[in-house]
């Protein structure tokens, strides 16, 4: 993490409060790419956090592979619906590498991670389905991600027993 040109007193009190592991002062990008890997080394799909400058916390949790959600948690300075943390988030969202590609699943108030009560949520996941990243192995039938890169869709049993076979067999 590298620290900002913000002073202390631009810093929210829950940034102040937290611990220095959840305290996020770096880009978004970085941001993203810490998240993504500590929500994917997560047990039981635990959501992780950091909270940045402004009070916002940003949690991740990786469900399953090639999927991904978001949720975002803001203490409102007055109460209203919230349209100017919609809009934080949404610029947050551009930052991490799947641009445009988030919708909204649910918003409302709760307790935030840090334990502060009050505040507004606002939870994405990736817009695209499991019918993006699944295949079926070409051989077995088994559910494997999809590697668009791979010139056959193969599962980890069935590959290395396909490339022991004869190139003139695979072509019937």
């Amino acid at each position: 993490m590298t620290m900002t040109s913000r002073s202390e007193s631009d810093e929210h009190p829950a940034f102040l409060a937290a611990a220095g592991d959840v305290r996020w002062t770096g880009s978004k990008t970085e941001m993203w790419r810490k998240l993504s890997v500590r929500a994917l080394r997560a047990e039981g799909n635990r959501w992780v956090w950091f909270i940045l400058p402004e009070g916002v916390i940003v949690e991740c949790q990786a469900p399953e592979p090639g999927r991904k959600m978001v949720r975002f948690w803001w203490e409102p300075a007055e109460p209203g619906p919230g349209s100017r943390f919609r809009a934080a988030c949404e610029r947050i969202l551009t930052h991490f590498s799947i641009v445009g590609q988030w919708e909204l699943v649910d918003q409302g108030a709760g307790a935030a991670p840090d334990g502060r009560e009050g505040c507004l949520f606002a939870w994405f996941q990736q817009r695209f389905g499991l019918h993006d990243i699944e295949a079926r192995c070409e051989e077995c039938g088994s559910i494997i991600l999809k590697d668009e890169r791979a010139p056959r869709q193969l599962c980890v049993r069935c590959a290395p027993k396909a490339a022991e076979k004869p190139q003139e067999e695979l072509a019937l």
